[in-house]
């Protein structure tokens, strides 16, 4: 699957649970927190935090934080294949 359908299948699946009202503010929010819950992960792995890093669960927190980050391009019509190919052309430029 590539991310065009990526996208598309969060846009359908938004409709479906009526989650295409949410503001673009809550959505970035909740990506925070999904940062956050990420981040947590981590500091597990480091060993700066207790318990034990789940591989699993970094890569659950990625895809929701995926998830959101599509969902946030879909609210504002953002393609995001065409707009990586530009990040991407742009980053070749600044760093060689």
């Amino acid at each position: 699957m590539d991310i065009t359908e990526m996208q598309d299948q969060v846009r359908k699946f938004d409709l479906k649970h009526k989650w295409d009202k949410d503001e673009p503010t809550q959505i970035a929010l909740h990506a925070v927190e999904e940062l956050g819950e990420l981040a947590r992960e981590l500091l597990k792995e480091e060993g700066y935090k207790k318990g034990q890093a789940s591989k699993t669960e970094i890569s659950s927190e990625l895809m929701d934080l995926l998830y959101l980050i599509l969902k946030l391009a879909n609210k504002y019509n953002i393609s995001i294949d065409s707009e990586w190919r530009k990040t991407i052309e742009r980053y070749a430029k600044k760093y060689g």
